[in-house]
């Protein structure tokens, strides 16, 4: 239930937040204020990391991250895991690159913008990609933590990895706000579906219950081999 509640929210948030930018593409006033806001506290430093920041979610880093972690999970033996991520991807790049055509929403002016950016504006593709990624990896890699441990290392890898992707793509001026929001819903609608899946693959894999099936087999061959012992001692 709480699965289908959130798919709802992030999913059903997205589809209306993507009608109201296709039904008026201009820019709300206070996308634009966030922006000359930006501007006003933009230093050397900052747009050095965030520079940083925006290439985590580069196509050249998504796709080299994405192989890697592909590869370590199929040398763990987790091909449902492998395919739930690299469905994750494309899904999201597919259903952001659709939207981008269809919405056709024009990127902020250039006097916005520290980068070049290239494609129409709604959704932001590197939230949206980044926050797939790098948010399946982190609950992949936290998974097996104890709760504390785990919601502490999900927090650092929020705030010092996936946070500052969409915060950057609005500092370098190449999206408004609701651009960064409709990445951040998508990204979640997919993560949050695809990590369902792939736990309810998990539970339905005979391999899950090797411990039990060991034991008992174990105890099987033991019953099994006392009769032939007794009567070898005749």
């Amino acid at each position: 239930m709480k699965t289908a509640q959130s798919l709802l929210v992030y999913l059903g948030g997205f589809i209306l937040l993507s009608a109201m930018i296709l039904w008026n593409p201009i820019p709300l006033e206070f996308e634009r204020v966030t922006l000359e806001t930006i501007q006003d506290f933009r230093t050397p430093i900052l747009t050095t990391l965030f520079l940083a920041a925006t290439t985590l979610a580069d196509f050249e880093t998504v796709v080299f991250i994405s192989c890697i972690f592909t590869g370590i999970l199929l040398i763990q033996q987790k091909a449902n895991q492998a395919i739930s991520f690299v469905t994750a991807v494309l899904l999201g790049s597919g259903v952001m690159q659709i939207t981008k055509l269809i919405v056709n929403r024009p990127r902020p002016e250039m006097e916005f913008q520290l980068t070049q950016a290239e494609f129409t504006s709604f959704p932001s593709g590197h939230t949206t990609i980044g926050i797939i990624m790098y948010g399946w990896i982190l609950y992949s890699l936290t998974e097996r933590f104890p709760s504390t441990t785990r919601s502490i290392f999900r927090g650092i890898g929020v705030l010092g990895v996936i946070l500052p992707i969409p915060v950057s793509r609005m500092y370098l001026g190449v999206h408004w706000r609701l651009d960064s929001l409709g990445g951040i819903m998508l990204a979640l609608g997919i993560l949050t579906a695809t990590r369902s899946l792939t736990n309810r693959l998990r539970e339905m894999r005979p391999e899950t219950r090797t411990d039990f099936d060991f034991k008992t087999q174990t105890e099987r061959v033991i019953i099994d081999s006392a009769p032939t012992q007794n009567n070898d001692t005749q």
